[in-house]
């Protein structure tokens, strides 16, 4: 917990975002789209990390269930950058990018309020750090990838490989942190998927 000097300044850096936030609002004229516990579109994302399976969710029902691949340190929550964890938690679609190393690329709000929150507790980030990460969730963009909770989270596909190499990674946990299926698969993921789609990822 946060005392002192250090939770005073938290305290006035929050007192400064909701000042901000206001302000973004009336420069832009509308306030930043609420992330409600309705999905949108009526499409929502599970991923089972245990069971290697990422669930497509269309009005209360499982549409597709596609193997994934995680980072190669699969087992618990990520806590920093470089310890190669999928992230467990609740997200959503903040980005969608079409030329990338993988493929097409989903990213997820990585690292959330809940990670931000542990890592400060923990001293890992600082309140400034805690801050950026907070206001871009806010106005609902990709969290900053550059403090030490890492980022650039988010679901693709295998890249320019061969057919062999692919039919290899498919069994195997192998990103640095990111959700993997093929590439035929992110194409129509990517396709169906609007930006703020909520993603929950369970242990």
């Amino acid at each position: 917990m946060l005392i002192g000097n250090e939770g005073d300044t938290l305290r006035l850096i929050k007192t400064v975002l909701f000042s901000a936030l206001i302000f973004h609002v009336l420069c832009t004229g509308s306030p930043p789209v609420a992330r409600s516990q309705e999905p949108i579109n009526n499409t929502r994302l599970w991923v089972f990390k245990s069971q290697r399976e990422l669930w497509l969710i269309k009005g209360g029902k499982v549409k597709k269930v596609y193997h994934i691949s995680l980072g190669r340190n699969s087992k618990g929550p990520k806590l920093h950058k470089g310890d190669n964890r999928t992230p467990e938690g609740e997200y959503f679609i903040s980005e969608k990018k079409i030329n990338t190393p993988f493929h097409r690329f989903l990213a997820l709000s990585y690292p959330n309020i809940t990670d931000a929150d542990q890592a400060l507790e923990r001293r890992l980030i600082a309140p400034k750090q805690w801050a950026d990460i907070w206001f871009a969730l806010q106005i609902n963009q990709t969290p900053p990838a550059n403090t030490p909770l890492g980022g650039r989270i988010g679901i693709h596909g295998q890249g320019a490989l061969d057919h062999q190499t692919q039919r290899i990674l498919d069994d195997i946990d192998w990103t640095k942190g990111c959700i993997a299926i093929t590439n035929a698969e992110i194409e129509e993921l990517y396709r169906l998927i609007p930006l703020g789609t909520p993603v929950k990822i369970w242990k």
